[in-house]
């Protein structure tokens, strides 16, 4: 098990308080935990995050309320853009956290998922292409929007290391 705890907070009555913190349990050690599998099942109750979890996409429901749909590489770049979206008064419905060097088909079906949800009337697709490179992403939403039945916009910030961002409708 890997526990990764960010941020810790020190409160005035210095009080160490876990402000939000990510789990990783290898599948093979849940075998032997009824407990954990008990808890672990029930993380995946939402058909979403079970499709996303069996694809290994990290999937979010944000706001019930809300309409955006956030897709990036890293769990921080989700945070900051859902903050963005709050901040020019939008509601996120969900985030998916794609991880490093995604594949075509891994953002063609990350795109699928967050699209399955009825609140999503808009996609956002915020990458930072030193880690994932942007050919997959732009291959990646050609695909997922060739298979769509119904058209939801994307739009799609792609940063390369080098070069200065750029902004893409599809």
């Amino acid at each position: 098990m890997v526990v990764e705890i960010n941020p810790l907070m020190l409160l005035a009555d210095h009080t160490i308080l876990a402000a939000d913190a990510k789990v990783e349990i290898d599948d093979s050690a849940v075998a032997r935990h009824s407990d954990i599998k008990a808890w672990k099942d029930a993380l995946k109750a939402d058909p979403l995050v079970k499709e996303a979890s069996d694809a290994h996409l990290l999937y979010i429901d944000v706001d019930p309320d809300g309409n955006v749909g956030v897709i990036s590489n890293g769990s921080g770049m989700v945070m900051t853009c859902v903050d963005w979206i709050a901040h020019m008064g939008g509601q996120v419905a969900c985030g998916l956290d794609l991880g490093g060097g995604a594949t075509s088909g891994r953002v063609a079906e990350a795109i699928r998922i967050v699209a399955e949800n009825r609140r999503v009337k808009v996609i956002l697709i915020s990458i930072f292409g030193g880690i994932t490179r942007c050919n997959e992403i732009s291959e990646g939403i050609l695909k997922a929007t060739a298979g769509m039945k119904t058209a939801i916009p994307i739009v799609s910030s792609l940063t390369a290391p080098t070069k200065k961002k750029e902004w893409l409708f599809w």
